[in-house]
């Protein structure tokens, strides 16, 4: 966490990618490939990569593949992303590969598209696509040099007593989020979200704001919240179903106010279940919306 924060000292990356250790390996042409590892830090309560940790992998890994045509310096939106998940690891490196596959301008901004495959230990464990729009933005930001390796490796921790406001509210998040995690809510599920409803085919969770999930201007950055929206829909079935599909699309900026997700059943069958949720800003203004898919597991 303290190495995380010191990484985030350097202008124009994000902290959820330097907690997470995202390094970019081939990175040219119409093409990115991000590696990051699998480990405590990164794990849900079944011993997997956490979806939320898959979340950030997928949505940098897809921009990284336009930044790679239009530079370090665009502003990329995501404007909508799907994933179709097979069996996730819970360790090892996931190797991340986007492909740049169509870009087109539009009247006020570009648009463009990008694949995705994740493979882990030699098995594909993820497919998904994303449309992502390249905005000339007022809210400028630092470019940063795309790390080839994890910016965890080479720096040291920061000591407590040199935080700033902002990295102090950060840290005691973290410790928070560390003394309540459980076996069942492991640390990354309370360091970015916190439950605040749940009943039966429903479930809420709150996003609040702040460097720990925000993006490069400021917003909760769109594979935080992707990750947290598939755990809100998860949380909306009993144990026993598996998350196989995912599908969103960001309405507007999430903002560092923070947000709300609601998940609700759209039907719930014998082998498979369908929930949908929406995030809202506290001002009511929806931020996105998404759809999830699940399949019963065996035995269950």
């Amino acid at each position: 966490m303290l190495q995380a924060l010191n990484a985030n000292r350097v202008p124009g990356w994000q902290f959820p990618a330097h907690y997470l250790g995202l390094a970019f390996g081939r990175l040219e042409g119409h093409h990115a490939e991000v590696v990051m590892r699998a480990g405590p830090h990164c794990i849900d309560a079944n011993g997997a990569v956490s979806l939320e940790a898959l979340g950030v992998l997928a949505d940098v890994a897809m921009a990284g593949a336009v930044r790679s045509q239009m530079g370090p310096t665009a502003r990329v939106a995501t404007v909508s992303i799907r994933l179709s998940l097979g069996i996730l690891p819970g360790e090892g490196d996931l190797h991340a590969a986007a492909e740049l596959k169509l870009s087109y301008p539009g009247p006020a901004m570009q648009m463009t598209a990008a694949s995705l495959s994740v493979v882990a230990n030699g098995k594909l464990c993820c497919t998904g696509e994303g449309t992502f729009a390249v905005l000339d933005s007022a809210r400028n930001s630092a470019s940063h040099p795309l790390p080839k390796r994890s910016t965890l490796e080479s720096i040291d921790p920061l000591a407590t007593a040199d935080l700033t406001s902002e990295e102090r509210l950060v840290f005691d998040r973290a410790r928070y989020a560390d003394t309540r995690s459980l076996a069942e809510h492991p640390f990354l599920e309370r360091f970015w979200s916190a439950p605040s409803g749940q009943g039966k085919e429903w479930a809420e969770r709150r996003v609040e704001g702040g460097m720990h999930v925000g993006n490069r201007v400021g917003d909760i950055q769109g594979g935080v919240l992707l990750g947290i929206a598939a755990r809100t829909c998860s949380s909306a079935l009993p144990q026993g179903w598996r998350l196989i599909d995912l599908s969103a699309q960001y309405i507007s900026a999430s903002p560092h106010t923070g947000v709300v997700i609601r998940a609700k059943s759209l039907r719930v069958g014998r082998s498979l279940a369908c929930i949908e949720c929406e995030a809202t800003d506290d001002q009511g203004r929806t931020t996105l919306r998404a759809q999830a898919s699940f399949m019963k597991e065996p035995n269950s």
